[in-house]
């Protein structure tokens, strides 16, 4: 656009083009965001005073002021257009070690309301914004609003086109799963809108949800909540700032929607800048961080130089120093080195890139569209390159290593490894409750401490054993059952030779400790069951369970709806409400989700029921199978908790983790014992409340017995 010439009675006046006027009034929209009413015109004497202190305005009828106003506090500034502005008097506001005296200072407004006790110091430009309350701006380059501003929402305005819409290319480079951003979004909506793309009445109806959330209507004022503190920024462009929101030396923030709230801050630090997207609530974004087309979850974070474009990232996740592109993330997804890179992935939660984790950056086809999807619990290892197509059951731990070709993991907590010596693919199914139950259950532990969502609208899964788990452990005991019978079993191992389903490349797979990953599977889904057991004892008493004990189920597949669990079926129903209108918009989906949350002990119940069933561990119907499942589960738990200590304490107990302390003593200083490690010992309490808890079940069942039987 070239530079044009315009009079100075324009400056301030040409916001909304007279076309897009709402009943001929260009401050139409401006009077609904802010409909505060008690402003008065300036006096003669305030007017003298005003210029006495070297402030300038084209026309000073356009500048109105609260009742309590002091000129005193309004210095070499410049005023344009129509400028209203809250109280003035003579007070400081403090924030941290900043402290600065309410007033404007060495500023230029143009058409902008500031609210009451606001501190503007050097602001060299601010148009069309509204400023509430109690807000510090301090050494700010620009901030600016257009007549078409979106706030990061994908959607167009009055005189817009359909290119003028910002999408969201996650999933893979094509822009084939692209979704549309809006404020509240949650992972779960991403997902559907990702996952169901045949469902064209669906994709338009999503489409229509995040159009219609929003006013298309031109010349909408940013807005900068209350009790914000902006300084040392460059560059603030058709922005939403939510309350209590703190930016600190950003660089560049453009078309973004910062959903903060004063119980739950945004924060964002220096060198930061980030270009059409979605800030949750309760989120950060500091040193040196680039964001490009994107969604930040709740409680999430980036940092360091690390760069999200094209992607959403999920509730409590944190990404620092590397680059994600086109991905979709789950919550509880950590990355925080430097030469890691995920490209074109979809990741269903609690992942963790190790350094120099390359998924997907090897390219193997000729054009953009690769994708690899990794279940829960995904974690690639050190310098692990990955190539797409591939996909990975949850809980997938993958060794250090060039993987040549793409894969295809059906084994739940399973590791991984490229054996290079014998040239194979090597995997051990159930590797993670034999050899590393401590990370397993401390995981657990972990990530539902860290979940400080402001609104849990959803109920996150971060129990292991699970539904989607579930279901996986008896797809793979079928696969391995029939690998099995297939090739045969040598030693206990698998030996596959040639072309197979599990990699794409002819060099043979192998599969270890079948019989032992079979035996151990079984054993978790015991455990998982009688857990389910227990959770709908306590909610709704013994004949819920029972009753459903006794009638046995089909299986039913769940779905991961951005990190909550919810049956297939559920699913299904959301989705034909959206399409029949049912369900009208973003909010009312948000409460279909919090629905069947309350739902999820008794759903749970029914899944560990099938799964069990399917694997012939229990028989529903016999009143003989509630006392077996208690007592196997009781005996895996034990398992478990050995497990945990075995698995800890070999870092204790190996020589070589002691060669770099020369006593003993030096070494307890340093490490610690394993006897005092406090997940060690909650992991034993725990045991000690589960086999107390199911004792007082089995009590109570026996009294029930006796109770039918008089």
């Amino acid at each position: 656009m070239m530079i044009k010439r315009i009079k100075e009675t324009k400056v301030g006046y040409t916001f909304v083009p007279t076309e897009y006027q709402r009943e001929g009034n260009p401050h139409y929209t401006r009077f609904i965001q802010n409909p505060k009413k008690d402003y008065r015109s300036l006096s003669a004497a305030e007017i003298q005073e005003l210029k006495n202190n070297n402030n300038y305005s084209s026309d000073w009828s356009q500048v109105f002021v609260s009742d309590e106003f002091n000129a005193e506090f309004i210095r070499n500034s410049k005023f344009y257009g129509l400028v209203r502005i809250g109280k003035i008097s003579e007070v400081y506001l403090q924030h941290k070690r900043l402290t600065l005296q309410v007033g404007i200072y060495n500023s230029t407004i143009v058409s902008s309301d500031i609210g009451d006790f606001c501190a503007i110091h050097d602001v060299k430009y601010m148009s069309y914004y509204i400023i509430q309350n109690d807000v510090i701006l301090h050494n700010i380059s620009e901030i600016q609003c257009t007549d078409v501003s979106r706030f990061g929402k994908g959607i167009i305005k009055q005189g817009e086109e359909e290119k003028d819409r910002v999408w969201v290319e996650i999933g893979n480079e094509t822009g084939a799963r692209s979704i549309l951003m809006f404020p509240g979004i949650l992972t779960a909506d991403a997902y559907l809108w990702y996952k169901y793309r045949g469902d064209s009445a669906l994709m338009q109806k999503f489409k229509d949800f995040t159009q219609l959330d929003s006013d298309s209507f031109r010349g909408q004022y940013g807005v900068i909540g209350e009790h914000s503190v902006i300084k040392g920024v460059t560059f603030l462009m058709n922005s939403f700032v939510g309350p209590g929101t703190y930016i600190k030396g950003a660089n560049k923030i453009k078309n973004v929607y910062l959903d903060s709230t004063l119980q739950s801050p945004i924060n964002v630090g220096e060198g930061v800048e980030l270009v059409n997207g979605i800030m949750g609530k309760g989120s950060k974004a500091f040193y040196g961080v680039k964001a490009v087309r994107f969604v930040l979850g709740q409680n999430s974070a980036l940092k360091y130089g690390a760069r999200l474009i094209n992607s959403v990232l999920g509730e409590n996740s944190t990404i620092s120093c590397c680059e994600v592109l086109n991905s979709l993330i789950f919550p509880n997804h950590e990355q925080h080195h430097n030469n890691s890179f995920l490209i074109a992935s979809t990741c269903y939660g609690q992942s963790n890139m190790a350094a120099g984790a390359t998924i997907g950056s090897n390219h193997n086809s000729r054009i953009n569209d690769g994708e690899i999807v990794a279940g829960r619990g995904f974690w690639p290892g050190l310098s692990v390159t990955l190539k797409h197509h591939s996909k990975f059951s949850s809980f997938t731990i993958i060794v250090k290593g060039n993987y040549p070709s793409e894969l295809n993991i059906p084994f739940p907590f399973t590791l991984v490894s490229n054996n290079t010596d014998s040239s194979k693919l090597v995997l051990r199914p159930a590797y993670w409750f034999n050899y590393n139950m401590y990370a397993l259950e401390r995981n657990s532990w972990k990530f539902g401490s860290r979940d400080k969502r402001a609104d849990k609208i959803q109920p996150f899964e971060y129990e292991y054993m699970a539904p989607d788990t579930a279901l996986e452990i008896v797809k793979a005991i079928e696969c391995l059952e029939d690998l099995g019978k297939k090739y045969g079993v040598v030693d206990d191992n698998i030996h596959i030779e040639g072309k197979n389903d599990l990699e794409n490349y002819g060099r043979g797979v192998q599969i270890n400790k079948v019989s032992l990953a079979i035996q151990t599977y079984k054993e978790q889904i015991m455990l998982y069951l009688a857990k389910s057991i227990l959770n709908v004892h306590k909610l709704k008493g013994i004949n819920e369970w029972k009753d459903l004990l006794m009638l046995g189920q089909s299986v039913e597949p769940w779905i991961n709806m951005g990190s909550q669990l919810m049956p297939e079926s559920k699913v299904k129903k959301i989705i034909s409400d959206v399409k029949s209108g049912k369900i009208k918009g973003w909010e009312e989906l948000h409460q279909r989700y919090t629905k069947v949350g309350e739902e999820l002990p008794v759903d749970k119940l029914k899944n560990a029921i099938e799964c069990a069933s399917q694997l012939g561990l229990i028989t529903p119907g016999d009143p003989l199978e509630v006392e077996k499942i208690l007592n196997q589960a009781v005996e895996v738990y034990r398992k478990n908790v050995d497990n945990i200590y075995s698995s800890r304490e070999k870092d204790f107990s190996h020589p070589f983790r002691k060669i770099t302390c020369d006593t003993e003593e030096e070494f307890i200083a340093v490490f610690g014992k394993i006897e005092d490690n406090s997940f060690v010992q909650e992991s034993r309490q725990n045991l000690a409340v589960f086999e107390h808890e199911i004792q007082a079940l089995k009590s109570e069942i026996e009294k029930t017995k006796v109770v039918n039987r008089g």
